[in-house]
């Protein structure tokens, strides 16, 4: 079952951390395949609370339970960027649901979606900020049919017509990650289905996956961490949307 786990980390509290750092140290923990087009975890940037640097780390599968336990043992040497930070505390699970729990409609026709760490999709070499809704979908739709296709929600091979954009506020961001610059983008963007309940369905499961596994390309490095705002008055047959597990207002790594 998706859960989300933190690893505090003891060790200098205001400093760079590349990109690639805490990718770099988790796939060494949890990788068995370093080729796998869909990942079975995803990151949050790391962020500094009482004194100790938290890399909280999202499993999707619950294999990988054991093996990040197993990895990162009290005392461990963890090394982001030019500085090596020690394991101050095992692994703890903070959150979890079940794979059924991202399943079923809620109501909602309308989902405020808060991009918190940069949001970018890729295609053959090009990398593209905006979170447009066929993008959204296809990213969604693929990973969790690749990690949990029993569960998975049917949409159309030619996604969702119905769904589109109201309101946009935000801006791109460009980061140095391995050696390319990769435009991401930040900010709050509006998404409304104007189509039949089925489609309002998969959407409301897919942004509920989305507040575990992430949106778009790289989220294995921190990329598409987002949260789905709790309320929208707009929406008069709103009936709840549900709200993502608790994030950091704004990432500290990526500089």
């Amino acid at each position: 079952m998706p859960a989300r786990w933190e690893v505090r980390l003891a060790g200098p509290t205001d400093v760079a951390v590349p990109v690639e750092s805490p990718h770099a140290v988790v796939s060494r923990w949890l990788d068995a395949d370093h080729q796998a087009s869909v990942k079975p975890y995803a990151l949050c940037p790391p962020r500094v609370a009482a004194g100790v640097t938290i890399l909280e780390i999202r499993l999707l599968d619950d294999a990988l339970e054991t093996t990040l336990r197993d990895a990162a043992p009290v005392g461990a040497a963890v090394r982001l960027g030019r500085h090596v930070f020690r394991v101050v505390t095992a692994p703890t699970p903070v959150e979890h649901k079940r794979w059924p729990e991202f399943t079923g409609w809620l109501g909602a026709r309308a989902w405020p979606v808060r991009f918190v760490s940069p949001v970018t999709f890729r295609r053959g070499d090009r990398s593209s900020p905006w979170p447009a809704p066929q993008s959204v979908v296809r990213s969604l739709v693929d990973r969790w049919r690749a990690l949990q296709p029993d569960t998975a929600p049917s949409v159309p091979r030619g996604g969702l017509n119905s769904l589109w954009v109201s309101d946009v506020e935000g801006h791109s961001e460009a980061l140095l990650l391995d050696g390319r610059i990769v435009s991401g983008f930040i900010g709050s963007i509006r998404y409304v289905c104007d189509g039949p309940d089925s489609d309002a369905t998969a959407v409301d499961e897919l942004l509920r996956f989305a507040t575990y596994a992430g949106i778009g390309s790289h989220t294995a490095f921190g990329f598409g961490l987002v949260r789905v705002e709790p309320r929208d008055r707009r929406d008069r047959r709103h009936c709840g949307t549900p709200t993502g597990p608790a994030i950091p207002t704004a990432p500290r790594a990526y500089r």
